[in-house]
């Protein structure tokens, strides 16, 4: 019978809570890119050892929509520390119990909409992937993309479609009569910007969509 993932969690608490944050397999050549993390997960090495495998697709470039995975051990300090730098790079509060910490991943990554910088290095015949930070670029935007966008139409569907990044973004960027910090909840302040641009009624109304 294979090893139980939260059993493994709990016996790491001692380690867990005294270790401080350190700074941070591939089918994309050696290089840097800018990707998208697509999940986090706990498990087991094939050695049997807890380890955190995060996966992310490349975005933009000759190897767009290609994989790449970084391995994490979680079976001492010095891994731990890694661990929790990572988290801190990308902005995931992990918990003081690590045993929450698949609920932790999974809240966080149902929020998480960021671009991050990676780089893809090999040294003696292993290939390590690395987190360098977030991307200035935005998931909204093509990487190729003009500063100068024209203006389109927006309609309730884009909004309604939404996170709430981009959603602020287009109340910043179209100086939408609406505050944000008045909205806790997204689909709210989704439905606030939809009357603010009289498309509560599927009217269409015009503003720029600015990348």
């Amino acid at each position: 019978m294979g090893k139980n993932v939260a059993k493994e969690l709990s016996n790491l608490r001692k380690a867990w809570k005294s270790t401080e944050a350190t700074s941070s397999g591939s089918s994309v050549p050696v290089g840097e890119y800018i990707a998208k993390l697509t999940g986090i997960e706990i498990g087991f090495s094939k050695a049997d050892n807890l380890q955190a495998v995060s996966t992310f697709k490349i975005y933009d470039g000759k190897y767009k929509g290609k994989e790449c995975k970084m391995f994490q051990g979680l079976a001492d300090e010095t891994s731990i520390g890694f661990f929790k730098g990572f988290c801190e790079v990308i902005g995931l509060e992990y918990p003081e119990d690590p045993e929450e910490l698949p609920e932790a991943i999974d809240s966080f990554m149902g929020d998480f909409d960021e671009l991050v910088n990676i780089s893809v290095k090999e040294k003696d015949g292993y290939t390590n992937v690395r987190i360098q930070g977030l991307s200035e670029l935005s998931a909204d935007e093509e990487p190729d993309e003009t500063a100068d966008q024209a203006e389109e139409e927006i309609t309730a569907d884009d909004i309604n479609g939404m996170k709430r990044k981009p959603l602020l973004k287009l109340i910043e960027d179209n100086e939408i009569d609406v505050d944000p910090d008045d909205f806790d909840d997204t689909d709210d302040l989704k439905a606030a910007v939809l009357d603010s641009l009289g498309l509560s009624e599927k009217k269409n109304k015009k503003t720029s969509k600015k990348k």
